[in-house]
């Protein structure tokens, strides 16, 4: 603190203020309710608000914007082909998609609703997603890991539970007679 030695040691006021404005700000837990929240308001809002996984937003944008995409796609198809054949069965002429008699006109409605409703399913999947991601995404950011578990990830006690390795498969019976090179998982407890 500039010009320290104007003001007496024992001047607690002001050694108190200037510790208050070293000091950098506490911390502000993020609640995962809130970034849920944001994100069932705004697809993406939710990421943004937890800050690590801020990147997820476009990953959700864009899930959203093609599903929606799909969606408008099948449903302009449904449309075409329900007008073509209730003008073929009011006027027993054929307008459009005259290489189609009205069974398969029939077929590729419903074929086009079919595909419609799956991708509004898709969308609504991508919404919900995006919501528990927020949650879960801002609880896992505030997650402590205990010092025991620490302790032993540096250690590297983990790794040396579980290992890989090349081995060579017997023979299925009956289909080949010739050992497989695969790769074995061991645990070790």
């Amino acid at each position: 603190m500039p010009n320290m030695e104007y003001f007496a040691f024992d001047d607690s006021t002001m050694m108190a203020e200037a510790k208050i404005l070293k000091a950098p700000p506490a911390k502000k837990e993020k609640n995962p309710a809130h970034a849920a929240f944001l994100s069932a308001l705004i697809p993406g809002a939710g990421q943004i608000y937890g800050g690590s996984q801020w990147w997820m937003a476009p990953v959700f944008w864009g899930g959203m914007a093609g599903t929606i995409c799909a969606v408008s796609w099948y449903n302009t198809y449904y449309n075409d082909f329900r007008a073509e054949y209730k003008y073929r069965i009011a006027t027993g002429e054929m307008k459009d998609y005259t290489y189609f008699t009205n069974d398969a006109l029939v077929e590729r409605m419903q074929q086009a609703e079919k595909q419609r409703d799956l991708w509004i399913l898709g969308t609504v999947g991508v919404y919900l997603l995006n919501v528990l991601h927020a949650n879960v995404a801002v609880q896992l950011s505030e997650f402590k890991v205990q010092r025991k578990h620490r302790e032993a990830i540096e250690r590297d006690e983990i790794m040396k539970t579980l290992t890989f390795s090349p081995v060579m498969m017997a023979p299925a019976p009956g289909i080949d007679q010739n050992p497989t090179p695969g790769i074995g998982l061991t645990f070790s407890f």
